[in-house]
């Protein structure tokens, strides 16, 4: 009667200790953005710099060792950016270097009078 509980446990421990097997299986990323450029508004003056503050976030998920499926996605005021695509990376020691190539699409709430 004794090996039911211990059954019991070792199959909840069970997922626990395959998973710690694979943890590089997503990667998350979230940072600040910051989007700047510079206009010259016909006829009235000088180069403006125009800027919005902003988060980013991306999230990579391996489906092989060396390849991943990435989405990113940008948000500025009134701004989004979408993408996704596929990441091909290389291990080093103590770097991992990696190429990818995203495809998307960007949203502009903004109105052309701004500011």
């Amino acid at each position: 009667m004794r090996a039911r509980p211990l059954l019991v446990l070792f199959v909840l421990l069970l997922p626990l200790s395959l998973r710690a097997q694979n943890p590089d299986r997503v990667e998350v990323f979230g940072g600040f953005s910051y989007l700047a450029y510079y206009i010259y508004p016909a006829y009235i003056g000088p180069w403006t710099e125009i800027g919005y503050n902003g988060f980013e976030a991306s999230a990579a998920f391996h489906l092989v060792p060396h390849l991943a499926a990435e989405t990113d996605f940008t948000f500025q005021s009134g701004i989004q950016t979408y993408m996704g695509g596929l990441r091909v990376s290389a291990g080093l020691r103590k770097a991992t270097l990696y190429g990818h190539v995203l495809f998307g699409g960007l949203k502009n709430k903004l109105r052309s009078g701004h500011r």
